[in-house]
Protein backbone atom coordinates (compact mmCIF):
# COMPACT_ATOMS: atom_id res chain seq x y z
CA UNK A 1 0.00 0.00 0.00
CA UNK A 2 2.83 2.37 0.86
CA UNK A 3 4.58 1.61 -2.41
CA UNK A 4 1.52 2.54 -4.47
CA UNK A 5 0.99 5.71 -2.47
CA UNK A 6 4.61 6.73 -2.85
CA UNK A 7 4.48 6.18 -6.60
CA UNK A 8 1.30 8.25 -6.77
CA UNK A 9 3.09 11.03 -4.90
CA UNK A 10 5.78 11.14 -7.56
CA UNK A 11 3.20 11.45 -10.30
CA UNK A 12 1.47 14.18 -8.29
CA UNK A 13 4.84 15.90 -7.81
CA UNK A 14 5.55 15.75 -11.53
CA UNK A 15 2.06 17.05 -12.22
CA UNK A 16 2.56 19.91 -9.77
CA UNK A 17 5.93 20.71 -11.33
CA UNK A 18 4.38 20.68 -14.80
CA UNK A 19 1.66 23.07 -13.63
CA UNK A 20 4.29 25.35 -12.08
CA UNK A 21 6.27 25.38 -15.33
CA UNK A 22 3.10 26.20 -17.29
CA UNK A 23 2.42 29.11 -14.93
CA UNK A 24 5.98 30.41 -15.33
CA UNK A 25 5.72 30.21 -19.11
CA UNK A 26 2.36 32.03 -19.06
CA UNK A 27 3.78 34.76 -16.79
CA UNK A 28 6.84 35.15 -19.02
CA UNK A 29 4.71 35.37 -22.16
CA UNK A 30 2.43 37.97 -20.54
CA UNK A 31 5.47 40.00 -19.49
CA UNK A 32 6.91 39.81 -22.99
CA UNK A 33 3.60 41.01 -24.47
CA UNK A 34 3.47 43.96 -22.07
CA UNK A 35 7.08 44.85 -22.87
CA UNK A 36 6.36 44.58 -26.58
CA UNK A 37 3.34 46.89 -26.25
CA UNK A 38 5.43 49.40 -24.28
CA UNK A 39 8.16 49.26 -26.91
CA UNK A 40 5.58 50.04 -29.61
CA UNK A 41 4.12 52.89 -27.55
CA UNK A 42 7.55 54.54 -27.24
CA UNK A 43 8.80 53.67 -30.71
CA UNK A 44 10.93 55.86 -32.92
CA UNK A 45 8.05 55.80 -35.40
CA UNK A 46 5.63 57.25 -32.82
CA UNK A 47 8.08 60.07 -32.11
CA UNK A 48 8.67 60.74 -35.79
CA UNK A 49 4.93 61.00 -36.46
CA UNK A 50 4.71 63.81 -33.90
CA UNK A 51 7.92 65.44 -35.12
CA UNK A 52 6.57 65.58 -38.69
CA UNK A 53 3.69 67.83 -37.66
CA UNK A 54 5.51 69.98 -35.09
CA UNK A 55 5.50 73.66 -35.93
CA UNK A 56 8.97 75.19 -35.77
CA UNK A 57 10.78 71.97 -36.70
CA UNK A 58 11.18 71.86 -40.48
CA UNK A 59 12.02 68.38 -41.85
CA UNK A 60 15.72 68.11 -42.54
CA UNK A 61 16.53 71.16 -40.42
CA UNK A 62 19.11 71.24 -37.64
CA UNK A 63 16.62 70.67 -34.80
CA UNK A 64 14.83 67.95 -36.79
CA UNK A 65 18.11 66.09 -37.35
CA UNK A 66 19.02 66.51 -33.68
CA UNK A 67 15.65 65.04 -32.67
CA UNK A 68 16.17 62.00 -34.89
CA UNK A 69 19.44 61.28 -33.06
CA UNK A 70 17.80 61.94 -29.70
CA UNK A 71 15.09 59.38 -30.45
CA UNK A 72 17.72 56.64 -30.46
CA UNK A 73 17.49 56.85 -26.65
CA UNK A 74 14.36 55.18 -25.24
CA UNK A 75 14.23 57.43 -22.16
CA UNK A 76 14.31 60.52 -24.38
CA UNK A 77 11.51 59.05 -26.53
CA UNK A 78 9.40 58.40 -23.44
CA UNK A 79 9.85 61.98 -22.25
CA UNK A 80 9.13 63.45 -25.69
CA UNK A 81 5.89 61.47 -25.96
CA UNK A 82 4.84 62.27 -22.38
CA UNK A 83 5.00 66.04 -22.90
CA UNK A 84 2.13 68.23 -24.08
CA UNK A 85 2.33 69.48 -27.65
CA UNK A 86 3.29 73.01 -26.58
CA UNK A 87 6.19 71.76 -24.42
CA UNK A 88 7.80 69.40 -26.91
CA UNK A 89 9.52 72.19 -28.85
CA UNK A 90 10.75 73.82 -25.63
CA UNK A 91 12.10 70.47 -24.43
CA UNK A 92 13.80 69.68 -27.76
CA UNK A 93 15.51 73.07 -27.79
CA UNK A 94 16.62 72.60 -24.18
CA UNK A 95 17.99 69.13 -24.97
CA UNK A 96 19.94 70.61 -27.86
CA UNK A 97 21.36 73.36 -25.64
CA UNK A 98 22.44 70.89 -22.95
CA UNK A 99 23.68 68.23 -25.40
CA UNK A 100 26.70 66.48 -23.93
CA UNK A 101 26.20 68.03 -20.48
CA UNK A 102 23.99 65.25 -19.13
Amino acid sequence: AKKGKKGGGKVGGASTMSLSIERLVAAYEARTTVKSDADKAYSIGACMELLKVMPGVPPGGELWCFATRLFMNRNKREMFLALNDDLRLVWLNNEKLTEGNI
